[in-house]
């Protein structure tokens, strides 16, 4: 097959690249470049106050952010501390489960340093969650080293009474399985085990997982069940109690008549048609200001499209769900 080439006249900047290779290689090695599977997100005030002064939330402001009862967080934070250092919090989506993860992490924490957010995706695989071999200039060529992923990462120099959690969001996207390799990180705890290219590996006690699963996506029965027996699932499924005390909070309002009891109705039709795990949650209709045109656009935008995934192949059931059927009130006319 012939070859094909440009000419240097036309690509007068390639000599330049080449020699700058080595550069690029080095920049962008594991040392220098940030992790594009965590999530970073500008700090609240909140947070940056906890960063800086070390306090961490009580157990009543972990009440008013969540709007979870108390007696579940307990039950929640209990487990982490003393039962299993890994949980998952499963639920269909709009259920805050990524809010409460994160929040619960600072209330266990504090400082935000010692905890991170991890989100899973197909292609996420054991070298960016354990360990594997990256890419490294060297003189005229380039070596491949193992580099530490963010489980070692965020496990290196931790004392015996250190205490950190990664919160892996979307956690049933990867394989879960060839993520954690024979599961290293929640089944081998405290003990000298050998990785895949490390050995004399021991995993701190006091490194904890939250994960979070959007059982609409795919069923928590799709994990292997080797691994899901290692983590303790608590279900979060729609709450109207949520959405009440959301608008208890002075600041929010809500101007749609019957607006909880629409979410109620709608969910009950959901899980009457297909199943608990296809239902909605409440933050889809959590803001400062709700009133009939901005229920609209959020049906319109995002409960619709919803909808319409999940009978994707019953399109005559489909068209049964109407914003008027459960908000009469939200009418345009």
């Amino acid at each position: 097959m012939a070859s094909s080439s440009i000419p240097p006249s036309r690509c007068p900047k390639i000599p330049i690249l080449l020699a700058d290779l080595d550069t690029l290689l080095e920049a962008y090695s594991i040392q220098g470049a940030p992790d594009a599977n965590e999530v970073v997100e500008a700090p609240s005030p909140e947070e940056q106050h906890v960063a800086t002064t070390g306090v961490q939330d009580d157990m009543a402001t972990l009440v008013a952010e969540t709007l979870w009862e108390e007696e579940d967080l307990e039950e929640l934070v209990d487990a982490l501390r003393t039962t299993s250092s890994q949980i998952v919090l499963a639920g269909p989506p709009g259920t805050g489960k990524t809010w409460v993860a994160r929040h619960v992490a600072r209330y266990l924490v504090g400082d935000d340093r010692n905890h991170r957010t991890v989100q899973f995706h197909p292609s996420f695989g054991y070298e960016e969650f354990i360990e594997g071999l990256r890419p490294v200039a060297t003189d005229g060529g380039i070596e491949f080293v193992v580099r530490p992923g963010v489980v070692l990462r965020m496990s290196e120099g931790m004392s015996d009474t250190d205490q950190k959690v990664l919160i892996i969001d979307e956690m049933n996207r990867a394989n879960l399985h060839a993520c954690s390799g024979a599961d290293v990180p929640v089944r081998y705890r405290d003990q000298l085990i050998s990785l895949r290219y490390s050995a004399d590996y021991r995993m701190p006690a006091g490194l904890k997982f939250i994960g979070t699963m959007n059982t609409a996506d795919r069923s928590i029965r799709s994990i292997d069940i080797a691994l899901r027996r290692r983590f303790d699932v608590f279900e979060c499924l729609p709450d109207p109690h949520i959405l009440r005390r959301y608008y208890e909070k002075p600041g929010n309002a809500n101007e749609v008549d019957g607006l909880v009891e629409g979410m109620v109705a709608l969910n009950e039709r959901l899980e009457a048609d297909l199943d608990r795990h296809h239902t909605i949650g409440q933050t889809f209709f959590m803001n400062e200001s709700m009133t009939p045109a901005r229920l609209r656009a959020v049906w319109e935008r995002k409960l619709k499209p919803l909808i319409e995934e999940y009978f994707f192949d019953e399109p005559d059931v489909y068209q049964r769900y109407q914003l008027t059927d459960f908000w009469p009130s939200a009418s345009a006319d």
